[in-house]
């Protein structure tokens, strides 16, 4: 399997070229793809190309384009050129700190076409990397909070079942939620441990446990990013390219059109959420418990979770 660390490696070998265009070098270990720098900040995935005929014309979005089968120049040694159709992934305008995205979508990519593409896989997974990037109205979601849940996923004892389990249509009140049981994440800044809750996310629900994962920490530039979650997060998961596909494709709906952003820019102490991470009941917090008018539909909540007593952490993944 090909790893974002092994996309980066590549990529750092690359000289930003003077010209147009963009100079590229062989993936270690995937000797079918390439990938390369231009002189504008760009980056570039060439793949094998669609073997089927009849792709179409590239998809040109704001900062990305892709083509199954582009036709393209090759220049070796600076002398000799000839002419070459590959799949090609290009994302125009990216920092230094956006990079290691790129990398983790270059090796889902990677892993998704393979070393003998079969017909149709270059486009297939090509229209996954549109499907990141297509305009969104808006964040669903905060970064703190998906950081948050990140954190969850890599502190438990399953991280391919937690993935799984993660914003599934089971139950979409809570992060997590398999048949028996649901898990609500929350991640607070503050000094207190104070949280944000829908009332109906504390309330019983038949035939599952409910548990809040509760979480402290403090923005440091010292700290971990979203992105290197998430890079750490597909070491785990290597061989379930679909759950690789999930983790990126819910970090672009949650974060929306600047998702790229959101990966690198802002940090958190991890050791102190990890330290600070505590497992409630959700039967066990702070609520409203008296009849409601059946006219009011929802019910926000902020509670003061410092005094709910806390679960023995090794119970904290029911899944």
């Amino acid at each position: 399997m090909t790893t974002a660390r092994d996309i980066a490696e590549t990529l750092s070998g690359v000289v930003l070229p003077l010209g147009d265009g963009y100079d590229v070098e062989v993936v270690a270990n995937a000797p079918g793809f390439r990938v390369g720098r231009g002189p504008d900040g760009s980056v570039v995935l060439l793949t094998p190309p669609e073997v089927e005929d009849g792709v179409g014309a590239p998809v040109r979005l704001r900062r990305l384009t892709v083509h199954p089968r582009a036709s393209i120049t090759i220049e070796s040694a600076g002398t000799v050129e000839f002419a070459e159709t590959v799949g090609l992934v290009e994302l125009r305008g990216l920092s230094d700190d956006l990079v290691p995205a790129f990398c983790g979508i270059a090796a889902t990519v990677v892993d998704l076409i393979g070393d003998a593409p079969a017909p149709g896989s270059v486009r297939t997974a090509l229209r996954h990397v549109v499907r990141l990037f297509e305009p969104r109205a808006g964040r669903r979601g905060s970064v703190l909070g998906l950081w948050g849940e990140l954190v969850t996923i890599l502190t438990s004892s399953n991280v391919p079942a937690m993935v799984e389990a993660w914003h599934v249509e089971i139950d979409e009140r809570f992060d997590f939620a398999v048949p028996a049981a649901r898990i609500e994440v929350k991640t607070t800044e503050g000094a207190r441990r104070s949280h944000d809750f829908n009332l109906d996310q504390l309330l019983p629900v038949d035939g599952a446990d409910t548990r809040v994962v509760s979480i402290i920490s403090t923005a440091t530039a010292a700290g971990t990013s979203l992105g290197e979650l998430v890079e750490e997060l597909q070491l785990h998961i290597t061989t379930r390219v679909d759950l690789v596909l999930k983790v990126w494709q819910l970090v672009a709906e949650t974060l929306g059109d600047d998702w790229l952003q959101g990966t690198s820019v802002l940090r958190w102490d991890r050791a102190q959420a990890v330290k600070s991470l505590r497992l409630f009941r959700a039967e066990d917090v702070p609520r409203v418990r008296e009849e409601l008018d059946p006219a009011i539909e929802s019910v926000r909540l902020r509670v003061d979770c410092e005094n709910t007593p806390p679960l023995e952490l090794r119970v904290a993944i029911p899944f």
